[in-house]
């Protein structure tokens, strides 16, 4: 196909329109030059805004004085000015003016897309991630850029609901967000919340992808949840669901040593797993392909959760990415604030720490010990960081109700805790209002499962 023969879309009776209801006193929006495509048009309607809106005769005087003449004569202003018979007509050619500028941009990117094919420039996942997000560009102009922005009023009218809701939720003995199943950690972020974008970070073999596995099987109870692991393949994510849904031991299903009863469990395990709306995807995504791919399991599934794991595993998505791995890390802070503001969905980012915190001691881990990601520490919610804690016999391991605070022991930490490890989730950010603190839980390793400690936050 020659892709120069297509003509792009002219729309001069839409252009002529505006800019003759505008000389002759019409309110019009600020409309930019991409607007137009007649430079003259253009040129005459951004002077007469700078003339302060002059009667004609006035503008050109004004033109005169400034030697625009030339370009813009009294003839070809008359001419314009008495072109629409009246200033009522104003907002049909402002939104045929609208209408047009959509199409030639369609145009435009059809024209790209053409191009990139011929040159055989793009894979089939590309083309329909960059279309998509074209497209979803294109969708957001439709009602207009000022659609968007929202007055007080209309701000004050959804956080007034906004608050209604929590406190509904709280009198029917919910959390305001989703509940991760570990009642202080619930307590310190009152659940999982739409728009909030949430960070875990750890050192390899803390445990931060079994808490986010098994955050996400508690938030799918409620949800349908959307995980994306860039570290692991989609079966390996099942297994490990396996073992923590159906308390197998992990390490028996590495070795192969499963009994007649392990596999009755997994089993049972598997049938309620798959009724489990979680949806687990172990593609490779650039930073904008995970926000096509996320607004679309929204628009189809529903999805109200998203977890990442892990942030530093994004591969770049240009050459300027690949060279500064902060800008890489930086653009996919920000496409995750993106993804929680736009589809109102809680979002969990799972982070690797510098070899800085290879102590791996809780109590000493800060914010700086996020590897390559200072824009996080800007955009996130909440920033809890997982290390270990020194052995402490005196505690016992609890399941706590993180809104009547009734506990339920699960294991006695001073009898046999060859399976547990003792892990603390050290708050360093936290914007819901509650202060920093340690998250005290043990980590069953054959499970891969987290319980609350006793004494914990």
């Amino acid at each position: 196909m020659n892709t120069n023969s297509i003509a792009l879309t002219d729309n001069d009776v839409a252009e002529r329109g505006v800019v003759s209801c505008a000389l002759q006193g019409a309110d019009i929006p600020a409309l930019g030059p991409d607007w137009f495509q007649s430079p003259v048009l253009w040129e005459l309607l951004a002077a007469y805004r700078e003339s302060g809106g002059l009667g004609i005769t006035e503008l050109c005087a004004w033109l005169k004085e400034r030697n625009m003449l030339d370009r813009l004569s009294p003839a070809f202003l008359f001419e314009v000015w008495r072109y629409s018979p009246s200033t009522a007509q104003a907002g049909f050619y402002v939104e045929a003016l609208r209408k047009a500028r959509l199409r030639r941009r369609e145009q435009q990117f059809a024209l790209g897309v053409l191009k990139r094919i011929e040159a055989a420039e793009v894979t089939a996942d590309q083309l329909a991630d960059a279309m998509e997000r074209e497209v979803l560009a294109l969708r957001d102009n439709l009602d207009g850029a000022c659609d968007h922005v929202a007055t007080l009023s209309d701000a004050a009218l959804e956080t007034v609901e906004e608050l209604q809701c929590r406190v509904n939720a709280r009198n029917k003995g919910k959390l305001p967000g989703i509940a991760s199943g570990l009642g202080n950690l619930d307590s310190a972020t009152n659940g999982f919340q739409k728009g909030r974008v949430y960070v875990f970070g750890a050192r390899p073999g803390m445990g931060k992808t079994s808490l986010a596995r098994q955050i996400m099987l508690e938030a799918a109870k409620t949800t349908p949840v959307y995980f994306l692991n860039l570290e692991m393949s989609s079966a390996q994510t099942f297994e490990a669901l396996l073992a923590t849904k159906g308390e197998i031991d992990f390490g028996r299903m590495q070795a192969g040593t499963l009994n007649v009863r392990d596999f009755a469990r997994i089993h049972n395990t598997t049938r309620n797993l798959l009724n489990l709306p979680i949806y687990v995807d172990d593609r490779f995504l650039t930073a904008p392909a995970i926000e096509a791919s996320v607004r679309r399991m929204v628009r189809r599934h529903g999805v109200g959760f998203f977890v990442l794991d892990y942030l530093q595993l994004i591969p770049a998505a240009s050459t300027e990415e690949e060279r500064n791995p902060i800008l890489r890390i930086g653009n996919a802070s920000n496409m995750l604030v993106r993804i929680a503001k736009d589809m109102k969905i809680p979002v969990i980012a799972l982070a690797q720490l510098n070899r800085d915190a290879e102590s791996g001691d809780a109590e000493s881990l800060s914010r700086r010990h996020i590897r390559d990601c200072g824009q996080i520490e800007q955009d996130a919610w909440f920033i809890g960081l997982l290390g270990t804690l020194p052995d402490d016999n005196n505690e016992d391991a609890y399941t706590v109700n993180a809104l009547t605070g009734e506990r339920v022991a699960v294991c006695s930490n001073n009898k046999d805790t060859g399976d547990f490890r003792r892990i603390g989730i050290k708050i360093v950010k936290n914007r819901s209002g509650r202060p920093e603190g340690l998250v005290k839980l043990l980590f069953h390793g054959p499970h891969l499962t987290f319980k609350q400690l006793a004494d914990s936050h």
